[in-house]
């Protein structure tokens, strides 16, 4: 069975420096998501996704940490 694996993109607000990514790419890695790249000067978090977890629970990880979701 091939596992579908898709490229999340997640617009974040509340960003205001590296240290912010950082932590926000952190704790997306600890979820077992894959090729985290967050970008504070865009403002935008992207993953791979095998289907383990939905957009939704993503993007809750990041409003749980204090930042919202554009």
């Amino acid at each position: 069975m091939k596992i579908e694996i898709k490229k999340i993109r997640i617009k974040v607000g509340g960003m205001t420096c590296a240290n912010c990514a950082s932590g926000i790419k952190k704790h997306l890695e600890k979820k077992g998501l894959k090729n985290v790249n967050v970008n504070f000067s865009t403002g935008e978090a992207s993953c791979n996704n095998d289907g383990t977890q939905n957009k939704e629970d993503i993007e809750n990880t990041i409003k749980q940490l204090g930042y919202t979701i554009k």
